[in-house]
């Protein structure tokens, strides 16, 4: 790996990219609710996504000895510095969220607890001796789980921040995000199927094999861009959102080219990046046209 690979490595896997796209898909959606909502809130969510990040490398030992040896990670999971990075983003995250009052304190310990247990091996009794349960090891369970985080979790939190009565504004957002947080899960499991397959993750593409994770992707990316339509063309979304027309053809074109490449997860990590860009920019234009709507 030469020092110019290594440098890349170490941005990517220090998550704060990862963090980055959760500030802006709330900031993204926040154009559409309007919601009183501070910079705090947006720390809060990113040191809590990089904790998060960080506590989960904990509980991915066995398939990450094989998808992401420490040699790739800017931060290894296991050392004191890792530790009280995980420490200080939750504390920080902790007093922000006492600050906004005790429902968002009491949303972000259950949501905390959940996200513990996505990768935690929970000791079980079976008829044949001892067991696990392991969420993440189980078929479309692990894609569900996670993708609850970044969709139905996320919204539900800006409600809760801004102590919003929940309405029937948030579901599309919600499907919208649930299907797209599918899609770059599986794409994430295309990239670790060696590691997965070695710990017993049963992903899509480990049962069913890659030409069915492609075609997948390719429904998933398909059914977002019905979904967007339908509410736009329904007035249920404001006509700024017809930009997801260009994500649908920049992500069917994306489809193509990471399932033939031969650094997929490089390729990976640079979805993510083009999302956050493409979400910055999103918000971007909208604050310059309301802006100019000022004057």
């Amino acid at each position: 790996m030469s020092n110019r690979e290594r440098i890349v490595w170490r941005i990517f896997r220090s998550k704060m990219h990862i963090a980055l796209l959760t500030v802006f898909l709330a900031a993204f959606w926040q154009i559409y609710f309007r919601f009183p909502l501070p910079p705090s809130y947006y720390l809060m969510i990113a040191l809590h996504t990089v904790g998060t990040s960080l506590v989960n490398a904990l509980t991915d030992g066995r398939e990450d000895a094989l998808n992401a040896p420490d040699r790739e990670r800017s931060v290894r999971p296991l050392t004191p510095i890792a530790r009280a990075l995980s420490l200080i983003c939750f504390l920080v995250s902790f007093g922000i969220a006492v600050s906004a009052g005790w429902k968002v304190v009491l949303f972000g310990t259950l949501l905390n607890a959940l996200a513990a247990l996505y990768g935690y091996a929970i000791p079980i009794r079976t008829r044949h001796g001892t067991g696990e349960l392991r969420f993440k090891s189980l078929l479309i369970v692990k894609n569900i789980y996670a993708s609850f985080h970044w969709s139905v979790a996320l919204i539900l939190g800006m409600y809760i921040f801004a102590d919003q009565p929940f309405d029937g504004r948030a579901l599309i957002p919600m499907v919208i995000l649930f299907l797209i947080a599918f899609f770059v899960e599986l794409m994430w499991d295309i990239r670790d199927m060696p590691g997965d397959r070695l710990a017993g993750v049963n992903t899509i593409p480990v049962r069913f094999g890659e030409p069915v994770a492609r075609v997948t992707l390719h429904l998933l990316n398909l059914a977002t861009a019905v979904v967007g339509t339908v509410a736009l063309l329904s007035d249920a979304l404001p006509p700024f959102y017809w930009i997801f027309a260009a994500n649908t053809a920049l992500s069917a074109w994306f489809i193509e080219q990471y399932m033939a490449s031969k650094n997929r997860p490089l390729a990976s990590h640079f979805y993510v990046i083009y999302a956050t860009l493409f979400l910055a920019a999103a918000v971007a234009g909208d604050l310059y046209l309301r802006s100019r709507a000022a004057y």
